[in-house]
């Protein structure tokens, strides 16, 4: 089950956010974009395909991993938590659709 799905800018105006019945320890999201995306503007990691990952542990101990897909010629972010020790392999689909739709839709 995901525990937070959000489509964002680079700029970070959130424009649409779905939350899980679970409530989130910490801010699996704001640590993406502090220790993730904000590092690769400054050309120090790559990805940003559906397939990239990275993994947030909270302060009460709950780890989630959070995958997250670029659509760059829109400058859009689309980003999806969920708790790491549940295996997940339909996240990266879902965020390239959610990727394809809002370019459609928002084009």
């Amino acid at each position: 089950m995901l525990d937070d799905c959000v489509c964002f800018t680079r700029g970070g105006a959130v424009l649409w956010r779905r939350r899980g019945a679970n409530k989130l320890q910490g801010d699996p999201i704001g640590a993406l974009v502090s220790t993730v995306l904000l590092e690769e503007r400054s050309g120090a990691t790559g990805g940003g395909g559906s397939d990239a990952c990275f993994d947030f542990v909270a302060s009460g101990g709950a780890s989630y991993r959070v995958r997250w897909a670029l659509d760059n010629a829109r400058g859009l972010v689309f980003a999806a938590a969920h708790r790491k020790a549940l295996s997940l392999p339909h996240v990266p689909v879902l965020l390239e659709r959610c990727r394809e739709v809002f370019g459609r839709l928002y084009a």
